[in-house]
């Protein structure tokens, strides 16, 4: 607008509709510069609401509970988790999600290293890979 284009034109090539643009300017006419910021991302700070299902003894417990296996073997799944929290907190029901969600927190993955195989030679393995030319012709 400050180029002297029309508010129609204006909102076109910002790419907002007509009646958006005539609020904006309504807002920068009235309140100057502090009326267009966009506000939408500014984070205010909530009182009350859920309190956390962890706290940050138990998230770091977990994270530690996390590197080795499980009570029961395996891997840790999103159930294994939950039913941990629920022993954790004593909160009667957890749902497996919230476990899953705290898994994903921690990064963890159920990616494990391909198994050897049986009749591998971890020597003539070595051996190879050291006499393998860095550029393969």
């Amino acid at each position: 607008m400050s180029l002297g284009w029309t508010l129609k034109h204006s909102a076109i090539a910002v790419g907002i509709n007509y009646n958006y643009s005539q609020e904006i300017l309504k807002k920068y006419n009235k309140l100057g510069e502090k009326g267009v910021k966009n506000l939408k991302n500014k984070h205010s700070i909530q009182s009350g609401g859920k309190k956390p299902l962890l706290t940050e003894e138990q998230l770091h417990k977990l994270s530690q509970e996390l590197e080795s296996r499980p009570a029961d073997g395996g891997i840790w799944t999103g159930t294994k988790v939950a039913r941990w929290i629920e022993k954790e907190t004593g909160v009667k029901k957890v749902w497996n999600q919230r476990g899953w969600d705290y898994l994903k927190k921690f990064n963890y993955s159920w990616q494990s290293p391909r198994p050897n195989h049986r009749k591998g030679d971890k020597l003539e393995q070595e051996i190879f890979k050291a006499n393998l030319p860095l550029k393969v012709i």
